[in-house]
């Protein structure tokens, strides 16, 4: 929310180390993996996953057996790497893995042998809706072959699933959606063009509220409280500003339900923080970020 618009933040702040949940989890003794199954210089990953704390950076160079799906990595065969983690950590050795997938990437219009349309719309016109939505079938079927991996794994685990933006298909589709052209949409019409879904699943059956809205900016924070695990002074701060401000962007802030008043010192610290976790690296607040003797 703090950046420029059309900002890549991999490309060009995070040269540096920097604090994330990688270094938090490897504090607290944890293994921690970055697997992204495409060219490791995509967003510079190479050199940003070290630059967040983690221990291991594995990339499509690192392995000769990926199975596709209109060229990319399917998730199935994603989740076969994942799960060779699981098998390969030290019993009792926590594990923290930081996936990101890449089978449903755009553009979808590749025609490809390995792929077979497995939804249709009553009405046509919309090739590139109908290949994403079969893409999103088939990433159904992979994370039902992960879950039920990880359901009787013999240690608590935890996933948390999340997307990064809407998919790129016809805007005629969305506009049909929408009942109106994309021009002429509301601020909060607009809005929901970058709403995207997240989940957290546990093998041991973790009681969690459903429906809490947020931006993208507190999941980590808000994944902590909702296992119990410690918590950073900055994640206690982002745990409460959220209370308040659950929606963070470059599009606005929108305050919970009931909040009144004037918190502009409330924001105007946030802002600052950011800066100093990004960019004053002279100065770092490190005791804003890192866990006290007690954990």
């Amino acid at each position: 929310a703090h950046l420029p618009y059309d900002t890549t933040a991999y490309n060009l702040y995070l040269n540096t180390e920097t604090t994330s949940l990688a270094g938090y989890f490897g504090s607290l003794g944890y293994q921690t993996v970055a697997f992204h199954p495409s060219s490791a210089t995509n967003y510079n990953r190479i050199h940003v996953y070290p630059n967040m704390g983690f221990q291991t950076a594995r990339f499509q160079e690192d392995y000769e057996d990926l199975e596709t799906l209109r060229t990319f990595t399917s998730d199935l065969s994603n989740y076969d790497k994942v799960i060779g983690l699981f098998e390969s950590k030290p019993a009792g050795t926590p594990l923290f893995a930081f996936n990101v997938t890449v089978q449903n990437h755009g553009p979808f219009d590749i025609l490809a042998e390995d792929f077979e349309q497995k939804v249709s719309l009553e009405e046509h016109g919309y090739p590139s809706t109908e290949q994403y939505l079969s893409c999103l079938k088939y990433s159904d079927e992979a994370l039902e072959y992960l879950l039920t991996y990880l359901e009787t794994y013999p240690e608590p685990v935890a996933v948390v699933f999340f997307g990064d933006h809407q998919a790129k298909i016809e805007d005629a589709f969305y506009e049909k959606l929408f009942g109106k052209s994309l021009s002429s949409l509301s601020a909060e019409e607009n809005r929901m063009k970058y709403i995207v879904p997240y989940m957290i699943w546990t093998n041991y059956g973790l009681a969690l509220e459903d429906d809490v809205d947020m931006s993208a900016n507190y999941l980590g924070a808000y994944v902590l409280q909702v296992l119990n695990l410690p918590q950073t002074p900055y994640h206690t701060f982002l745990n409460a500003l959220r209370e308040k401000y659950p929606i963070m962007t470059l599009h606005g802030t929108i305050p919970a339900e009931g909040v009144t008043g004037d918190d502009q010192d409330l924001l105007d610290a946030c802002e600052k923080i950011s800066y100093n976790l990004l960019f004053d690296k002279t100065h770092l607040w490190s005791s804003l970020f890192t866990l006290d003797a007690n954990g």
